[in-house]
Order: structure tokens, then C-alpha cells, then sequence
């Protein structure tokens, strides 16, 4: 349906029969609408010829009481005959009511009675179904109306003339427009749309593929002659370009395959240069891949010694690469051939036929070799080594190979590279957990040997300042006590940095009990802080609501609130500290916030790091800075999770989260972290 109404032919004809019916529109509307003015006129001139046939004497008065012949003067059927004196009296009437009545006392118009009416007058009426006429009759000084005559007949067969005539100018233009249109279309088609359809038959035929196939247009020298003539040339410059562009797609998807081949290779050879760090292996399936891919006869991988300027065989392909290097295959960088070439001048060095290449060495373990092409491996400006590929077929490396292989040998050297950073970076490692180990192991063991001698000195001062040992006064007693607290500081500095080892050397042991109840442990935590912040303008606020038993070691949880609650009290100059302890599902909350300095964000992480300390630490200068390590890392031991939220100036608040009874310590009785 759509091909029939987008076809040439049939719009030429719809434009065709849409100016026909224009053009007959136009003279149909002018023609009928005369002949409809002079069918209305005769009608008139029919209506008022009894009036004037009498008014010439020619017509008795009691015709117009006939309606047969009142019918043939008329032409239309009599409805209504009447004729008025000049007094306006009805003396004669086809309706008998009317008679001999005055005519303001008779449905008829007075008006039209009108003594000063010199002619006939008509009138329409009914939207022209009717028509009225009223002619006076004069006497025979003409200057005197005698009566008039008043006639009213039907329209009918004057409306019925009217539409037969456009009836007939319908039924004649229709035929009008088929008949020109048919002999438009034969014009056209004889003329035109055959021979444009062979063509066009001709124009689908070559898009399918028949580029052979043409238009006959022999006799024709007109337009459509010289339209087939020009298709005729273009398909024959299209089978010529059809040809050719065969040619060049043949050439093409050879030239691609052997593109996706190397490019297939290449990400062959970049997929182990990212997933192999073992050189030696690394090196032997770069080399078996290179070889497999391309084809080649052999392929060796030389690497550069920088210390004795040589070019060592480090991996190549097969038994031959095995016995090469048993035998301690090298060069010298400025030997002979094309390795000690390509290394010594950074740049490709080419022998696409050996048998006429000084350059190239002959080899006893490559005697089929015809071809060479020697590669540096450069990693920026630093020569790694020289990729060595050797092929059976003479004039084996194209410019396109060269330039794939040069771009495989940048590869390969930054896969060497990563290796030996790999291999660099694994010693590094070993060593430096090789001293962290003996580190922590030291500062393990000097830790456990200082707090022996230090508690020693701990006791004995507090004999003394006891009075044990003798009396003393109350100066020596201040500075006994005050003794025994730098001393009872120094311990817990001590037990920080015995912790930490501990837990880095992975020695710290927990004793677990499965019925620690933390709501003592706050209680009694409650009076170390309130002694803490016996001399600051600081209130101390709990919120500890009903909480189960849960399962960890009860020194190590004590420890964790400690920490977080000394902390608080301790950078806390006014305002408050509000301790929390509530449940959650499967686990408890323990929150310590206060009104401090704050710590900026950018310093939230710093605060869990071994040693490190914020500014306003340092400014208090206490502390090693271990206290927030090693509380997250028990808190972690137990299960949990320890976070904070601070801004500078507006207080910090720590989180502990603690699972009620950890998975893993479930059975236990010790763990050693």
C-alpha cells in the first residue's frame, strides 16, 4: 500500500484530477449561478406576464378565475389569484373568504397595494419556494391604477430545472475527469512511467548486486534516453569500483588478521607482564608466546648486565634455549652482531636474509635461521636487555612486524622491570619484618625488665615515706610521694610500650571470662575520673542503663574505658564528661563525649596510629601516644569496633561497640593476639 501511493503515476494523476476539479469547480459555481439568475428571471417575467396581458387588454379578468390556463401562463402551479381595486377592496379572489373585503382585513400585505406602483413587483417568499406578484393595471390615461392583480404561485419546477442542471454539470464532469484522466495516464505511461520503470528495474537489480545489468534505450535521444544513458555509465564505473573495492577488502582482512594476530599476541604477552612476577617464568612464556604467535623459528631473551657490560641468554624457546644457556650463552656489548647491535645503538638491528647480512653470527643450534631482527628492551632510557627473533623465511620482517615487535619488546622490558621491583620490594619486605620482629621482641623484653627493678623502687619509697624505715619530715614526704607518682607514670608508660609489642609480635594473650559485668567496672572507673577532675570547673555525667553480662577479658575491657575516660577528663578544662553504657541488639554501647578542644578531622585517623599524638597532645605533653592504638586493637580483639566524631572546638566523642559474646570467643578460655 504504501510502494502504490508513493508511486510516480499515480501522483501525477491525483495532481491531474485535483486541477480538473478545480478548474470545473470554478466554472461549475459561475455557470450554474447564471443559469439559476436567468431561470429565476423567466420565472418572474411568466409570474407578472397576466398582469401586463391585461393591463395591454389582451386578457379577460375571469382567466385568471381559470387555473388551467392561469397554469400554462405561469409555468408553475397556482397557489393564489387575487385582484384588488384601486380602493383596495378584493372584487375577485381564489380564496372566497377574501372577497369583497377590505385588504387590511385579509392576510394579505396591504403595502403591496400601492397606488403609486408603476410596474410589477415580485416577491420571494419561503426561501424561494414561493413567489408573489403584483401588477397594477392602469386606465387608459395610463395615469390612473385601476387594479391590481396579485398572484402567488410554487417555485417547484423552477428549483427542479435548477437541479437537474447541476445534477447534469456533476454527472459530466465526472465523466470529464475520468476520460481526461485516462488519456493522461496512457500518455504518461507510453511516454514516461514504462520507460522509467525499466530504469528503475534496472537501478534494484545493481543495488542487489548485478552490477552487469543495463537499459535498453535504443531509438531514444530524449531526457529519458540520456537519464538511462547516465545510469548505464554509472553502473559500469560501479562494477569497475566494485571490483577494486574486492581487491582492497581481500587485502584489507588479510592485512586485520595478521593485525589481530599481533595485537592478539601483544595482550597475551601484557596479561603475563601483569600477572607473572617470577622473572624466569615470566620470561619463558613471553618467549614460547612470541614464538607460537608470530610464527618464528626461535626467539631468545638477552638481558644486560650492567656491572660487566654483557648481554646474558636469560630464557628463549625450547631444548635449544636449554642448551644455550648450559653452555653460558652472552655477549659482550661490543661483540659482533646483531644483539651486541641493538643493545650498543638502542635501535632495531634488521638481517631479513642472513646469507648475504655480515652482521648476523651464525648459530650451530639455529642452522634453519634465514631471518633475524634483534630488539632493544629499553625501560625509558635504561637498556633492560634485547628481545632476539629468528625466522625460517627470508624477508620475514615487514616494517609492520617491526614496528608490533618494537612495541612487544617495550613490554616485555617494563615486565622485567616489575619483576625485579617485585623481587626488590620481597626482600625489602622480609627484612624490614625481620626487624620489626626484633624490635618488638626488644622493646618486649626491656619493657618486662624495666617495670621489675621500677616496682622495686616503687615499694621502697613508699616504706620510706611510710616512716617504716625511719622518721622523716613532711618536705621529705612530698618529695617521696611525688616520687612514687612519677614512678606509678613511668610504669604505665612502660606497660603501654609492653602492650604494643606484645600485640605487634603477636605474643598479648586474653583471658577470657564469660561474665564480665561492665556496670561495676564504670563504677569503680567513675572515682578515677572524679579524682582527675577534683580541681577543674569540669561536671562528670553517666547514663549507664541495664546491660547484660558479656564474654571478653575483664583487665583488657577495664583497660579500653580507662584509657577513653582518662583521656577525656584529662583535655577537658570546663564543661563536661558524659560516660554512656547502653544494649543494642547482640551487642553494648560505650560512649565517652566531652567538652575538650576537639579533634580536627583531619586528624582522626593520626589519634589511632602507634606514637603519634594530636596537637593538643603535644601541648599537654603526656603520654606516648599508645593508649587509643592499643584500645582499638583490644577492642578488635574482642570482636568490636572503636570510632569518634569531632570538630575543633566542639568536643570529641569515642564509640566502642562490643559484641555480648563474641563467635570466636565463645569456647575459649585464652587467645593470644
Amino acid at each position: 500500500m504504501k510502494s502504490f501511493f508513493s508511486s510516480l503515476s499515480i501522483k501525477v494523476g491525483a495532481i491531474v484530477i485535483i486541477a480538473e476539479v478545480i478548474v470545473l469547480a470554478m466554472t461549475g459555481v459561475l455557470y450554474t449561478q447564471r443559469f439559476a439568475d436567468e431561470v429565476d428571471r423567466r420565472v418572474e417575467n411568466q409570474l407578472l406576464l397576466p398582469g401586463k396581458m391585461m393591463d395591454a387588454g389582451l386578457l379577460e379578468l375571469d382567466t385568471v378565475a381559470d387555473a388551467e390556463q392561469m397554469q400554462v401562463l405561469i409555468g408553475e402551479e397556482l397557489i393564489e389569484s387575487v385582484i384588488v381595486g384601486a380602493n383596495q377592496v378584493v372584487f375577485f379572489s381564489s380564496e372566497p373568504a377574501y372577497l369583497n373585503q377590505q385588504v387590511d382585513n385579509t392576510p394579505l400585505d396591504q403595502s403591496l397595494f400601492d397606488a403609486s406602483l408603476d410596474e410589477g413587483r415580485v416577491i420571494s417568499l419561503d426561501e424561494g419556494k414561493e413567489i408573489v406578484t403584483v401588477t397594477p393595471i392602469f386606465a387608459s390615461d395610463r395615469q390612473t391604477v385601476r387594479f391590481f392583480v396579485y398572484i402567488k404561485a410554487a417555485n417547484t419546477e423552477a428549483q427542479a430545472e435548477k437541479a437537474n442542471q447541476v445534477n447534469l454539470f456533476l454527472i459530466g464532469s465526472v465523466i470529464t475527469i475520468v476520460l481526461t484522466s485516462f488519456i493522461i495516464y496512457l500518455a504518461f505511461k507510453f511516454t514516461v512511467f514504462d520507460r522509467l520503470e525499466k530504469i528503475l528495474r534496472t537501478l534494484r537489480q545493481i543495488e542487489r548486486g548485478n552490477l552487469s545489468a543495463r537499459v535498453d534505450h535504443r531509438g531514444s535521444y530524449d531526457e529519458m534516453g540520456a537519464l538511462a544513458t547516465s545510469v548505464n555509465a554509472m553502473a559500469g564505473k560501479r562494477e569497475q569500483a566494485e571490483n577494486d573495492l574486492r581487491k582492497l577488502n581481500e587485502e584489507l582482512e588479510q592485512r586485520v588478521a595478521i593485525r589481530t594476530r599481533d595485537l592478539n599476541v601483544a595482550s597475551q604477552v601484557s596479561r603475563q607482564a601483569t600477572t607473572e612476577l617470577d622473572r624466569s617464568s615470566l620470561l619463558r612464556k613471553v618467549a614460547e608466546l612470541t614464538r607460537e604467535g608470530f610464527g618464528l623459528y626461535h626467539v631468545s631473551i638477552f638481558l644486560y648486565d650492567r656491572a660487566k657490560e654483557s648481554l646474558v641468554l636469560e630464557e628463549g624457546t625450547g631444548e635449544i634455549a636449554s642448551q644455550m644457556k648450559a653452555e653460558g650463552k652472552a655477549f659482550q656489548i661490543s661483540d659482533r652482531g646483531l644483539v651486541p647491535q641493538a643493545a650498543r645503538t638502542r635501535e632495531v638491528a634488521l638481517a631479513n636474509n642472513v646469507n648475504v647480512d655480515g652482521n648476523h653470527l651464525t648459530n650451530h643450534h639455529l642452522p634453519r635461521t634465514n631471518s633475524e631482527l634483534a630488539l632493544p628492551m629499553l625501560f625509558g632510557d635504561n637498556l633492560v636487555g634485547v628481545l632476539d627473533l629468528q625466522a625460517e623465511q627470508a624477508q620475514r620482517f615487514s616494517p609492520d612486524d617491526i614496528r608490533v615487535m618494537t612495541t612487544l619488546a617495550e613490554q616485555i622490558a617494563i615486565a622485567v622491570r616489575n619483576a625485579q621491583l617485585y623481587e626488590d620490594s620481597q626482600d625489602a619486605r622480609k627484612e624490614a619484618e625481620k626487624a620489626n620482629s626484633v624490635k618488638s621482641q626488644f622493646l618486649a623484653s626491656m619493657s618486662h625488665e624495666l617495670r621489675t627493678p621500677l616496682n622495686a623502687i616503687l615499694n621502697f619509697t613508699q616504706f620510706v615515706s611510710s616512716g617504716m624505715l625511719g622518721a622523716v619530715n613532711d618536705e621529705q614526704v612530698d618529695m617521696l610521694v611525688k616520687a612514687t607518682d612519677s614512678g606509678r607514670h613511668l610504669l604505665s608508660l612502660i606497660n603501654d610500650v609492653l602492650d604494643i609489642s606484645k600485640i605487634e609480635a603477636n605474643s598479648l594473650k586474653l583471658f577470657i571470662e564469660h561474665d564480665v559485668d561492665l556496670r561495676e567496672e564504670i563504677d569503680s572507673l567513675a572515682s578515677t575520673a572524679e579524682a582527675v577532675l577534683v580541681d577543674k570547673h569540669v561536671a562528670l555525667e553517666l547514663d549507664i542503663q541495664d546491660i547484660p553480662l558479656i564474654t571478653g577479658d575483664k583487665r583488657r575491657l577495664r583497660q579500653i574505658m580507662l584509657n577513653l575516660i582518662s583521656n577525656a577528663c584529662k583535655f577537658t578544662d570546663e564543661g563536661y564528661v558524659r560516660i554512656s553504657l547502653r544494649p543494642e541488639p547482640e551487642h553494648i554501647l560505650f560512649v565517652v563525649e566531652d567538652t575538650g578542644p576537639g579533634i580536627a578531622p583531619e586528624e582522626h585517623q593520626l589519634v589511632f596510629e602507634s606514637f603519634r599524638q594530636t596537637k593538643s597532645g603535644l601541648k599537654k605533653g603526656e603520654g606516648t601516644g599508645l593508649g587509643l592504638p592499643i584500645s582499638r586493637k583490644l577492642t578488635e580483639a574482642h570482636g568490636g569496633e572503636m570510632w569518634l566524631e569531632s570538630q575543633v572546638d566542639k568536643g570529641a566523642t569515642f564509640f566502642v561497640r562490643l559484641p555480648i559474646h563474641p563467635v570466636h570467643l565463645a569456647e575459649a578460655k585464652e587467645i593470644t593476639i
